[in-house]
């Protein structure tokens, strides 16, 4: 039961708050392509996002990527910008992170690093 809160609580760090269009998702990633200054902007504000995550949810995703809790957030955020950059997380991965029946297997072992 733990394992699947760890996995709902990580879905919803991928998914934010907001549905994204598939439209503003590809827009993204090719942003994620571009200028290192936009992908390091890209990165800080995700950073900044997850560091004011509650310490359960810290925890959890920090067990996920195998990093500390105080180093998490900057290692889950780079590897999924990387993901989604380079076309590992698709549009169709994002939209499965809603359904808590989809196998997000892929997911899981890109914020683990593999």
């Amino acid at each position: 039961m733990k394992h699947i809160a760890t996995l709902a609580l990580l879905s919803v760090a991928l998914v934010g708050c907001a549905s994204v269009s598939e439209g503003r998702y590809k827009t993204m990633q090719t942003a994620l392509n571009g200028p290192a200054e936009t992908r390091n902007a890209a990165l800080k504000k995700c950073v900044d996002r997850e560091k004011k995550r509650s310490l359960t949810h810290k925890q959890n995703v920090a067990m996920i990527t195998g990093a500390s809790v105080e180093a998490y957030p900057e290692v889950f955020c780079r590897r999924v910008m990387n993901g989604i950059a380079s076309g590992r997380i698709s549009y169709q991965d994002y939209l499965q992170l809603r359904n808590p029946a989809a196998d997000n297997s892929k997911i899981v072992k890109i914020v683990q690093g593999r």
